[in-house]
């Protein structure tokens, strides 16, 4: 018997995917407006049936535990919460998004 080493891969909860690629995806910061109005546009890395990572400027409300709603291509919007943020540059960031009910 042999036993796999543990991967960050491993302890993922679901599978990562390739986005569709004419897709993106819009956030609103405003969680309790009943309107969705997106404040910034994100290009969509990879999705997962619990949530995504995007590349966004790097604006002050992107924020670990930041909640969010986002619109990704023609689905709803969904509530969401940023679970990490990776700097790029000095404009850009890497976030994961986890969905939220």
């Amino acid at each position: 018997m042999t036993i796999k080493k543990k991967t960050y891969n491993a302890r993922r909860k679901h599978t990562r995917f390739e986005p569709i690629e004419k897709y993106g995806a819009l956030i609103d910061f405003h969680t309790k407006a009943k309107k969705f109005i997106p404040q910034i546009v994100a290009l969509i890395l990879t999705e997962s049936y619990g949530g995504c990572s995007i590349a966004t400027y790097d604006v002050p409300m992107m924020e670990k535990g930041a909640r969010i709603k986002i619109k990704i291509g023609p689905l709803s919007p969904l509530n969401g919460e940023v679970v990490w943020v990776e700097v790029i540059d000095q404009y850009l960031v890497k976030a994961g998004i986890q969905y939220r009910d």
